[in-house]
């Protein structure tokens, strides 16, 4: 499979193996989602989402997981409320 080289501690202080690029985008494109990549590679949400983007930006075409966390605002129901209180001054 890919090429594993030095240890290292995650931010659980456990040791994991350093994961190649190719073991890297194998473990994304089969993943549904940044957390089940995290999981699987020891590595940290943030560190598996930055990787995934500075790979993009060099043109490696991983696929995109849905957002998760907050929900998505409502801008035009925000705007709305907004323009409710003109004239209320």
């Amino acid at each position: 499979m890919g090429k594993v080289t030095k240890l290292r501690k995650n931010s659980d202080n456990v040791k994991t193996d350093r994961i190649s690029a190719e073991r890297f985008i194998e473990i994304w494109q089969t993943s549904s989602s940044v957390d089940e990549v995290a999981k699987q590679t020891g590595l940290s949400r943030s560190t598996c989402s930055g990787r995934a983007v500075r790979f993009r930006k060099n043109k490696v075409p991983l696929k995109m997981f849905p957002r998760t966390g907050r929900p998505q605002k409502d801008w035009a129901a925000l705007a709305d409320l907004a323009r409710s209180f003109e004239g209320n001054e």
